[in-house]
């Protein structure tokens, strides 16, 4: 019954593992996807951190935060707000402060998807 035990639970553990790296490793193939479709198809403006907050989740011991911005499209027009949520590192935390612009690359469909490019 132990033997029976020992090998179950090393399955269960096994597959909560292959679970977990499947879902991180999805996650950043999408990231880098998107990243690549914002290069080819994007528009150049400058994003001003309006605010940011933790989502209480952490990848690589860099938290998940959502910001909200205000983007200026390079050129003029409107600026807009949008949302979204990234993975900060220490290196990137004093550049990504509220009052701070950072210049981005969007699209103009789905303004969502952006990427910093500075």
């Amino acid at each position: 019954m132990q033997t029976v035990s020992r090998s179950t639970s090393g399955r269960t553990g096994i597959i909560i593992v292959v679970t977990v790296v499947l879902v991180l490793g999805g996650w950043i193939a999408t990231d880098v996807l998107e990243a690549r479709h914002i290069e080819r198809q994007g528009v150049n403006g400058v994003a001003r951190i309006l605010s940011y907050e933790g989502t209480g989740i952490a990848v690589n011991d860099g938290p998940r935060m959502r910001f909200q911005l205000e983007i200026q499209p390079e050129g003029g027009g409107e600026p807009f707000r949008v949302e979204i949520t990234r993975t900060v590192t220490t290196m990137d935390a004093p550049r990504l402060q509220p009052g701070t612009s950072r210049k981005v690359r969007y699209l103009p469909k789905e303004p969502n998807a952006l990427t910093f490019t500075d």
